[in-house]
C-alpha cells in the first residue's frame, strides 16, 4: 500500500478549513435565531453559551488536526531519511558512458540527458562531472538532497502550526485590523496565521506554497512510499 503523504497533507488543509467554516456557519445560524430576542433577559446568557460552544468546537478541531498533521509530517521525515541510494539502470549507465566517451558535450545535450536521468541522483552527479569536463558553465544537475527535503518538511510543519492556530477562515481583514496597535482588540499575534489563510486548487499548489517546495516530483518521491 502506498502512503501518499503529500495528498494527505493537502486533504488535511482542505478538510480543516471546511470543518472550521462549518463550525462558524452553525454558530452564525444560531446567533441569527436568537437575534430577535436581543435586549431580553436571556439573550446575553444564550449568546455567551453559543460563543463558548463555538470556541470549544474550534479548540477540539485544532487539537485533532495538530495530531493529524504531526503524523503525516513524521512519516515524511522517516521516508526522507531512509531513502536507499539506487544504482543507475543499464540504460542510464549506457547513456552516461556514451556521453563520457565524447570529447565535448553541449549544454542542450546535457540538459536533455538530465531530463532522462532526473530520478537517479547518482547519474546526475556523474552528469555534473561530464559538464565540468566539457567546460559547460552555469549548470548543476541535482535531485533534491535529503537536507533540502527535510527543510521543506519543516516548512510544511510551521505552516501546519499556523493553520491550526487559525480560528476563522477568510479573515485576513480581521487579522490585519487586530494587528494594529490602535485597534481596541489589538493582538500582537494576530498575523500569525495570516499567510496560510488560503484555499488551494490542488495538492501541488498546497505543498509548494506551504512548504516552499521547488521540485514537486522529487519531493513526492522522497516523502511518499
Amino acid at each position: 500500500m502506498r502512503f501518499n503523504r503529500t495528498e494527505h497533507y493537502y486533504n488535511a488543509c482542505r478538510e480543516y478549513r471546511a470543518a472550521l467554516r462549518e463550525i462558524w456557519a452553525s454558530y452564525d445560524k444560531e446567533m441569527q435565531r436568537i437575534e430577535q430576542y436581543r435586549g431580553s433577559k436571556g439573550y446575553e446568557k444564550e449568546a455567551a453559551e453559543l460563543e463558548s460552544k463555538r470556541k470549544e468546537a474550534v479548540s477540539a478541531l485544532q487539537a485533532e488536526y495538530r495530531g493529524r498533521f504531526n503524523n503525516i509530517l513524521e512519516g515524511m521525515r522517516q521516508s526522507a531519511t531512509s531513502r536507499p541510494m539506487t544504482a543507475p539502470t543499464q540504460e542510464e549507465l549506457a547513456l552516461l558512458q556514451a556521453l563520457k566517451m565524447r570529447e565535448k558535450v553541449s549544454r542542450d545535450e546535457l540538459e536533455q540527458a538530465a531530463r532522462t536521468l532526473k530520478d537517479s541522483p547518482v547519474s546526475l552527479s556523474v552528469l555534473n562531472e561530464i559538464a565540468a569536463k566539457s567546460e559547460v558553465l552555469g549548470v548543476h544537475f541535482t535531485n533534491e538532497s535529503t537536507s533540502s527535503i527535510l527543510e521543506a518538511v519543516d516548512g510544511l510543519a510551521e505552516s501546519a502550526k499556523r493553520l491550526c492556530a487559525l480560528d476563522k477562515c477568510d479573515s485576513k481583514g480581521e487579522q490585519a485590523a487586530r494587528a494594529s496597535i490602535y485597534s481596541p482588540d489589538h493582538d500582537s499575534n494576530a498575523l500569525y496565521s495570516f499567510r496560510v489563510d488560503k484555499d488551494f486548487d490542488n495538492e501541488a499548489a498546497c505543498i509548494e506554497f506551504m512548504g516552499g517546495v521547488r521540485n514537486m516530483q522529487s519531493f513526492r518521491g522522497a516523502v511518499n512510499e
